[in-house]
């Protein structure tokens, strides 16, 4: 999914799931010119993830894990199973406009 600069990528949580990603990330920055801030970017699992793949990913992609991804666009990145509650403050902020 991609706005602007801003590319999130989602794949199956494994070490190929990884690969590929890196595989098409070096390829985009081939083709564009352009090159990842590695500063910025951040990955993130599913809660069932082996430990030893934590640091696989972190090898393979050079980028830090997060536990959240926190805002985007001032919307909760959602790190499970949505509820109700997951847009409260979305609700909130329409209701005061």
């Amino acid at each position: 999914m991609s706005f602007a600069d801003d590319t999130l990528v989602f794949a199956k949580t494994s070490v190929d799931g990884c690969l590929k990603i890196k595989t098409v990330l070096d390829h985009y920055c081939r083709m564009s010119g352009q090159k990842i801030n590695f500063a910025k970017s951040f990955f993130q699992y599913t809660g069932n993830i082996f430990v030893t793949f934590k640091q696989d990913f972190k090898d393979v992609l050079r980028i830090k894990e997060a536990p959240t991804l926190g805002l985007y666009f001032g919307c909760p990145t959602i790190d499970g199973r949505l509820t109700k509650q997951s847009f409260n403050d979305i609700i909130t902020k329409t209701k005061n406009l």
